[in-house]
């Protein structure tokens, strides 16, 4: 899913917030809750952690804010 399908989706859209490369890769629960001007804002609901905010940017289509996060992140609806 790119940026732009994602900004199509309404608020309370459930999607899959895919993190980690490969067979390694973990898959949490999500929603998206808001748009901006820029990003989306979207819940995910981390099965290892707390649930946090992500705010997804529609100008590279990954995390903003994320920083040494290894290997891939990308939404699935």
């Amino acid at each position: 899913m790119d940026a732009k399908d994602l900004r199509n989706l309404p608020p309370g859209a459930k999607l899959v917030y895919v993190f980690g490369p490969g067979p390694e890769e973990e898959r949490h629960p999500a929603r998206v809750v808001a748009h901006g001007p820029g990003y989306t804002s979207v819940v995910v609901y981390f099965t290892t952690k707390p649930q946090a905010l992500i705010r997804w940017s529609m100008a590279t289509n990954r995390p903003i804010g994320t920083k040494g996060h290894v290997g891939t992140v990308r939404l699935e609806r």
